[in-house]
């Protein structure tokens, strides 16, 4: 299977733009030979901001983001993993979703919630997928999802901060305790030149194999798509 990370320039002053912006990443990546099995956008895809900045979000516009992703993968026939915000219990919190080729949400989880990835079977077998923000200790996470058979991780990440032991950089150490594929997908500001030795954002979409060995990459200084095969047939 071949998977697609949208390394997505992301303006936390506008939901719209980046809405805009994400789709038309998504039609650059389907729009590849070979077209992609997989894409995956970053975390807080749609604000570039964790929770404090994003009360004024409403359920209509919460779900019309996530119904514009969904009509995407079922355009390009296409599964679409992404981060970005739902309303839950009154309040926009943090989630991660993957949508079908149908269009159809088969497993969604929210910032905090134990266990911090949600599995589901695919066409290529099992996939966990979660949010890069949330706390992933590697033999808990592997613990808790090896009886499900996980092959492939997919992880929607915000920006890496420098100094943080984020998911972003050792996503290596993940795929080894899972004896599984890995693969993170993170934003950057759109716009702005990335400084990393001024403490910004370091590490960029990556995508790992069985045994912590990178197999694609992609420096953070700039958006872009990160595209690699991953030896998993469809059955």
């Amino acid at each position: 299977m071949r998977v697609a990370l949208l390394q997505l320039g992301i303006d936390s002053r506008s939901r719209a733009a980046n809405l805009s912006r994400a789709l038309r990443m998504v039609d650059e990546a389907c729009s590849a030979d070979p077209s992609p099995d997989l894409v995956v956008l970053p975390e807080a895809c749609d604000t570039g901001q964790s929770e404090e900045p994003t009360s004024s979000i409403t359920p209509a516009m919460a779900d019309g983001f996530g119904q514009s992703l969904a009509s995407k993968a079922r355009e390009w026939g296409v599964y679409v993993a992404a981060g970005f915000h739902q309303v839950v219990d009154g309040a926009p919190i943090g989630s991660a979703a993957l949508y079908d080729p149908d269009g159809d949400v088969v497993v969604r989880c929210c910032r905090g919630a134990s266990p911090c990835a949600g599995a589901t079977r695919t066409s290529f077998g099992v996939w966990a997928v979660g949010l890069g923000s949330d706390r992933w200790d590697e033999e808990v996470v592997a613990g808790g999802l090896a009886d499900a058979g996980v092959r492939l991780v997919v992880v929607p990440a915000l920006q890496t901060d420098a100094g943080r032991r984020c998911l972003a950089s050792r996503g290596g150490d993940l795929s080894k305790a899972l004896k599984a594929y890995t693969c993170v997908a993170v934003g950057v500001s759109a716009g702005h030149a990335v400084d990393a030795a001024g403490g910004g954002p370091t590490v960029g979409s990556r995508v790992w194999g069985c045994d912590g060995a990178p197999l694609a990459h992609r420096s953070v200084s700039a958006s872009g798509i990160v595209s690699a095969e991953i030896p998993l047939e469809a059955g």
